[in-house]
């Protein structure tokens, strides 16, 4: 195939490509930059509800904290007919965050409601699971829900990791002709340069090299979230431990630290889960450390509830590369495996692929007006 063949070729696929998926990487652009910072805007819109507006109190047992939950609901909720579990304990990423208490109801176990306390016991609301809606302590569960499935279950998120996919192609054929035919690296650096800020063609040139490395992190990375027991493996059934279950929240909590990297130290609890059906419970920890940019992947415990003994451990200590990159997916997407400044980082990537996808639209536009 002659080279203005080719050339021409890869200018179609790049241009229905992306007119193709515009809307979509639009969508994913702006819920991204709200997401990476999920808590803090869910603190900020409903303070009374995530957050503590006053110092907390002699923190309570998590076991007194669940049973507060469990009676939190308002009177004609909390029936005699309506039992509830609690299933989960969530934690935010500062002190001033609330402790989410995810219950179940022993009829309707899909039926989850979140109840939110501060560590002394004091409840602070409730709501649906996954309630969506635009109020103020729905809209960011609704930006989630829309940024990984579309609103649309298993079938969006399909649909967002072919989305994913053919923005890797998209992006590709636009790095290749962004080549000067008769290629030398003086030719090549003007691609990288903006003359002009008004130039929809060269903001979206030289913005696409620029952000080339970001786009390629972000669509890399949803394709393994998205496809991730099709690359990796389904992951291991659960593990059961033994049928006398004794341990509370406090006691499986006091055995995880022997387990985790030095005893504990740089990791935070984010999420403790009960799971009856198997004896056991599922520690997520984050790793915070006190100095340094680099943050570990989460460190996940499964406990056994009759002793606390070790049943499975995932993470990235220890892990073989595989389980390193299936664990990495998410911070890395998200830019938090460098804090918050990853976090910020990828905020304002995802910002400036939204201005190159319009700039690349309104070009589309313009010489479509002319042909």
């Amino acid at each position: 195939m002659a080279a203005a063949t080719r050339r021409s070729m890869y200018q179609r696929i790049h241009r229905w490509l992306g007119l193709t998926l515009v809307v979509l990487l639009g969508a994913q652009c702006i819920t991204g930059t709200v997401l990476v910072f999920e808590e803090e805007i869910e603190c900020l819109l409903s303070p009374a509800l995530m957050c503590t507006e006053a110092p907390y109190r002699e923190a309570m047992p998590l076991d007194t904290v669940a049973l507060h939950a469990e009676a939190s609901l308002p009177a004609p909720a909390a029936t005699e007919s309506r039992q509830l579990d609690v299933t989960r304990l969530g934690f935010g990423l500062n002190e001033n965050a609330a402790i989410r208490v995810r219950m179940r109801e022993r009829e309707a176990p899909h039926a989850e409601i979140e109840a939110f306390l501060d560590p002394g016991g004091e409840v602070l609301g409730w709501r649906p699971h996954k309630s969506l809606g635009l109020s103020r302590s729905s809209i960011v569960p609704t930006l989630r829900e829309l940024h990984t499935k579309l609103l649309a279950g298993d079938i969006g998120k399909n649909v967002l990791g072919a989305v994913a996919f053919l923005w890797l192609l998209s992006g590709a054929t636009g790095f290749y002709l962004s080549l000067p035919r008769n290629f030398s690296w003086a030719r090549w650096r003007f691609a990288w340069t903006l003359r002009r800020l008004g130039s929809a063609y060269e903001l979206h040139r030289a913005g696409g090299l620029w952000l080339s490395g970001a786009a390629s992190i972000f669509a890399l990375t949803a394709v393994l979230l998205v496809f991730d027991d099709s690359i990796f493996g389904a992951p291991d059934k659960p593990v059961s431990g033994p049928a006398e279950a004794t341990l509370g929240f406090d006691d499986v909590l006091a055995a995880a630290a022997r387990h985790l990297p030095d005893n504990g130290k740089d990791y935070t609890l984010r999420e403790l889960r009960r799971d009856p059906q198997h004896h056991s419970y599922r520690l997520d920890f984050r790793h915070v450390p006190a100095g340094g940019l680099w943050h570990r992947p989460d460190e996940r415990l499964y406990l056994d509830a009759a002793e606390g003994a070790l049943l499975r451990r995932e993470g990235w200590v220890d892990a073989p590369p595989a389980e390193r990159l299936r664990h990495l997916a998410l911070p890395l997407h998200s830019g938090a495996v460098l804090g918050l400044p990853g976090r910020m980082a990828a905020s304002a990537a995802a910002l400036l692929l939204l201005v190159q996808l319009v700039a690349g639209f309104a070009l589309w536009r313009r010489r479509s007006a002319f042909s």
